[in-house]
């Protein structure tokens, strides 16, 4: 999926219940008396419209797959219901500050503020509405770290985690040469391969450089590709890259040490025990709440904490 669409898939799904009007239209669903409107619910959906896999769904499957998506806003919706109520019962409101917060992070991951901003203008997110979709989703990942104020993983946990994903931390000790025609790099692969030192190569080039430890994930496909298929010793490229042709040789490997990757994990761990807890309030909410659903949607299932059809499922 596109970065773009990425973006409203994730903003889109903390959209509270706002808007005098709304009280006047049928209601989704009541949580503990609170309305969610059935105009909440189809102006959600409408942002989703233009999603080429909303489209490609709604072509497969037809009118059951906007079924399908009515119930699964919905059920995002009575979430969010619960986690603003449950903030608010902690004296644990959203502020300013933690939106700006959100809006710094996802700028970070979407190419800046300037890029992110544009992304929500294509998707006719005016600041007033964007602003408030991040103020959501502030509010779940808040209440996220308050479930989990107490919680650190355990050393055994943090060790467990590094010998399952060993895979994921490898590294390579490497050497570079770049220069500014593909023959030319070409030609230097064929001197290694026929014997000659890639030392001295790289000392005589002008762009020789040795880099050491590389941790694999944070080269380009194309160069993490060249690499993996040769063996320690070995050369590869040529790369083409903005900056010329590279080509490397790759002196070892090694799987990162657990020092290294120890803050990495840590943060891993608590997102996923944060995630769990999370998961934990809303089951354990959502079975002592008063959750009423509009039959046209479906009904709330407590134990998965979602709205599901109806059976025999009553037309959409």
């Amino acid at each position: 999926m596109r970065p773009a669409r990425r973006l409203l898939l994730v903003l889109a799904a903390v959209l509270a219940t706002t808007g005098c009007a709304d009280q006047l239209t049928p209601a989704a669903a009541l949580v503990d008396g609170e309305r969610i409107t059935e105009a909440t619910v189809e102006r959600e959906l409408e942002h989703l419209r233009d999603d080429p896999q909303y489209q490609t769904g709604l072509a497969q499957v037809g009118e059951e797959f906007r079924g399908e998506e009515r119930r699964r806003l919905l059920t995002i919706l009575v979430q969010v219901s619960l986690v603003r109520r449950e903030l608010e019962r902690r004296d644990q409101p959203v502020t300013e500050q933690d939106v700006d917060q959100m809006v710094d992070r996802l700028a970070l991951q979407y190419g800046g503020r300037e890029r992110l901003m544009e992304l929500a203008a294509e998707q006719k997110l005016d600041r007033a509405r964007f602003r408030e979709l991040v103020r959501r989703q502030a509010a779940v990942e808040k209440l996220q770290r308050v479930l989990t104020a107490d919680v650190q993983p355990e050393a055994t946990q943090v060790q467990a985690a590094y010998e399952e994903r060993q895979a994921i931390y490898q590294q390579a000790r490497l050497s570079r040469i770049t220069v500014g025609e593909r023959e030319e790099a070409t030609r230097i692969v064929e001197r290694v391969e026929g014997g000659a030192s890639f030392e001295t190569l790289a000392r005589q080039a002008e762009n020789g450089e040795d880099l050491g430890w590389v941790d694999l994930r944070t080269v380009d496909e194309a160069t993490r590709t060249e690499i993996e298929g040769v063996p320690d010793g070995g050369v590869a490229g040529p790369v083409q890259t903005g900056s010329g042709f590279h080509v490397y040789q790759v002196h070892e490997r090694r799987t990162a040490p657990l020092e290294d990757v120890r803050a990495e994990i840590l943060d891993q761990l608590l997102v996923e025990q944060r995630q769990q807890a999370l998961g934990r309030f809303l089951r354990e909410r959502g079975s002592r709440s008063r959750i009423v659903v509009n039959p046209k949607y479906g009904r709330f299932d407590p134990e998965r904490f979602a709205i599901v059809p109806n059976d025999p499922e009553l037309p959409e």
